[in-house]
């Protein structure tokens, strides 16, 4: 994954979760300051807002203000994914990174839903990128994993809290599995974008959808980025909203599904669905749920023909 990523050293984890508290612990403070470009999964603002909070750590919510308004002395580092989770915005890399590095802040990309098939966060000037491996990097929906991957200075302190103080190692079974899952990166990345973007158009001409939320169309806000950024594809993800912003409304389309399995991974050959406010972002108030788009009415979709 060092090598994917153009990286000098990378760490692996048990989860995703894992190597998320391993960053976060193994380079903050009490004192410190984390802001972030949102909407983060779930699990992740879940785990900044509790584990890192406990622990006396700051934690800003950047994306109504601007990055370059919210940061502060007491910024120590920013974390982005590349593709937000399950809104399918897109954060401009190197502008982040321009702006973190000239107050001498961490930046930290979550490259999960992108993996380095689509982009490479360093290139674009990012310090730290993070998978959860679990997803795409597997692929099989077989094994459970996180890493992280930068510059050896930064993965050393990552790798000694991580590894040596939290205990959050990777099995050597899983880390087979992995290894194995990676060789058809490039297979199956290009198969779920062709999907996806098979699935965005047609969702796009639907009466019962209201916004449908995928890069690769022409009509995204952010698509001439996506273009500019992303190499290959513009991933596996889509999401959309329907007309009847209910929850009833949205379970009665998840259990018709046929081709799709209701399962909150990505990490697995078949097509999967959920609903985001109950699963992926069950982790974060509801008040946080609603200033992040994250409705009753939307529905996450991952595909794969």
């Amino acid at each position: 994954m060092a090598n994917l990523e153009g990286a000098q050293s990378a760490v692996a984890f048990a989860s995703g979760t894992a190597a998320t508290t391993s960053v976060l612990l193994g380079l903050l403070h009490p004192g410190d300051e984390i802001v972030f470009l949102g909407p983060l999964y779930g699990g992740t603002e879940g785990l900044f807002r509790s584990l890192g909070e406990r622990f006396g750590i700051r934690i800003v919510n950047a994306t109504q203000r601007g990055l370059a308004a919210s940061l502060t002395p007491a910024t120590r580092m920013v974390w982005v994914e590349t593709l937000t989770n399950p809104s399918l915005r897109l954060n401009d890399l190197a502008q982040v990174a321009t702006l973190a590095r000239a107050r001498g802040v961490i930046t930290v990309a979550d490259n999960t839903f992108c993996t380095p098939y689509l982009i490479r966060p360093l290139e674009h000037g990012i310090d730290l990128v993070m998978h959860s491996m679990t997803k795409y990097l597997g692929g099989h929906g077989d094994a459970t994993g996180g890493i992280v991957a930068g510059s050896a200075e930064l993965i050393a302190s990552v790798r000694t809290t991580g590894l040596g103080h939290v205990g959050g190692n990777l099995s050597p079974q899983e880390a087979f599995l992995f290894l194995s899952g990676i060789k058809t990166l490039p297979l199956r990345m290009s198969a779920h974008c062709i999907g996806a973007m098979a699935v965005a158009n047609f969702l796009a001409g639907h009466s019962a959808v209201r916004t449908v939320y995928y890069p690769g169309l022409a009509n995204h806000p952010q698509h001439a980025l996506a273009r500019r950024m992303l190499q290959g594809g513009f991933g596996g993800v889509v999401s959309f909203e329907l007309m009847r912003n209910v929850r009833p409304a949205a379970a009665a389309v998840l259990n018709q599904l046929q081709l799709f399995t209701q399962a909150v991974s990505l990490g697995d050959v078949d097509s999967l669905a959920c609903h985001p406010a109950t699963t992926t972002h069950s982790f974060v108030t509801a008040d946080v749920r609603a200033k992040d788009g994250i409705i009753e009415g939307l529905i996450r979709l991952r595909t794969y023909p």
